[in-house]
């Protein structure tokens, strides 16, 4: 894939099932005492996203532009000619392995791919693996609004909060 000229991997017409499942429970309780105003509850929030791709398993090799490593390159201002294009990448990496190159001797002369990705599958080759993330958050809170004087309110607020990082 030529990075500079195509934005995904997705072939035309491929289907990508995502389930996204979004659950939220809260509660607030108030609770008025003499001069004194309680507030206080919680909140429970979870996301599972689940995606499966059944295409790219056998992985995306990415080109991108990178600096001609020919130490005898003099940049020019009118053709930048010190710049390796990623289709020129791509025809080095090719003539190189063709040659039958060892892949250090490639890379030193300019090719070879800047990224690869892989969508994995099962042993069986058949099924693919979904990717399933699932993000939790959850917090407590207690408040007192309290009334010192006619014209004054005091509050104090102490807040718990926890956020459980992405899980596979």
């Amino acid at each position: 894939m030529l990075a500079e000229r195509f934005r995904g991997t997705a072939a035309a017409g491929s289907a990508y099932p995502t389930f996204r499942n979004r659950y939220e429970f809260q509660n607030t309780t108030f609770l008025n005492y003499g001069k004194h105003a309680w507030k206080f509850g919680g909140r429970i929030r979870a996301t599972n996203d689940r995606d499966q791709i059944s295409s790219n398993f056998n992985g995306t090799f990415s080109f991108g532009s990178r600096p001609n490593p020919d130490p005898t390159c003099i940049p020019s201002p009118a053709n930048n000619n010190c710049i390796i294009t990623p289709i020129v990448a791509y025809q080095i990496t090719e003539q190189g392995i063709a040659a039958g190159l060892p892949f250090a001797t490639i890379q030193g002369m300019g090719g070879g791919a800047s990224n690869f990705t892989q969508t994995f599958q099962s042993a069986g080759g058949t099924q693919i693996i979904p990717s399933t993330v699932r993000l939790v958050d959850a917090g407590l809170f207690l408040q007192d609004d309290w009334k010192v004087r006619p014209n004054i309110t005091l509050s104090l607020r102490f807040a718990l909060r926890n956020t459980e990082q992405l899980q596979r």
